[in-house]
Protein backbone atom coordinates (compact mmCIF):
# COMPACT_ATOMS: atom_id res chain seq x y z
CA UNK A 1 0.00 0.00 0.00
CA UNK A 2 2.86 2.24 0.43
CA UNK A 3 3.96 1.81 -2.88
CA UNK A 4 0.88 2.84 -4.29
CA UNK A 5 0.72 5.96 -1.88
CA UNK A 6 4.01 6.98 -2.97
CA UNK A 7 3.35 6.24 -6.77
CA UNK A 8 0.39 8.42 -6.41
CA UNK A 9 2.46 11.66 -5.22
CA UNK A 10 5.12 11.35 -8.08
CA UNK A 11 2.59 11.10 -10.74
CA UNK A 12 0.64 13.65 -9.37
CA UNK A 13 3.88 15.95 -8.32
CA UNK A 14 5.37 15.38 -12.22
CA UNK A 15 1.83 16.46 -13.56
CA UNK A 16 1.48 19.55 -11.77
CA UNK A 17 5.48 20.48 -12.14
CA UNK A 18 6.09 19.26 -15.89
CA UNK A 19 3.25 18.01 -17.32
CA UNK A 20 0.35 20.83 -17.19
CA UNK A 21 2.98 23.61 -17.62
CA UNK A 22 4.32 22.34 -20.91
CA UNK A 23 0.92 21.69 -22.38
CA UNK A 24 -0.08 24.91 -21.01
CA UNK A 25 2.99 26.44 -23.38
CA UNK A 26 2.41 23.94 -25.73
CA UNK A 27 -1.05 25.25 -26.38
CA UNK A 28 0.20 28.94 -25.92
CA UNK A 29 2.54 28.45 -28.88
CA UNK A 30 -0.25 26.72 -31.32
CA UNK A 31 -2.21 29.75 -30.27
CA UNK A 32 0.10 31.57 -31.42
CA UNK A 33 1.13 29.91 -34.75
CA UNK A 34 -2.44 29.15 -35.45
CA UNK A 35 -3.74 33.14 -35.30
CA UNK A 36 -1.12 35.45 -34.76
CA UNK A 37 -3.41 38.57 -35.60
CA UNK A 38 -5.55 37.57 -32.36
CA UNK A 39 -2.91 37.66 -30.23
CA UNK A 40 -1.07 40.71 -31.36
CA UNK A 41 -3.22 42.83 -33.03
CA UNK A 42 -2.49 45.97 -35.32
CA UNK A 43 -2.38 49.31 -33.46
CA UNK A 44 -3.56 50.99 -36.74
Amino acid sequence: MALTVVGGLLTSTLLTLIVIPALYLLLDLYKHVADPEAVAPSTG
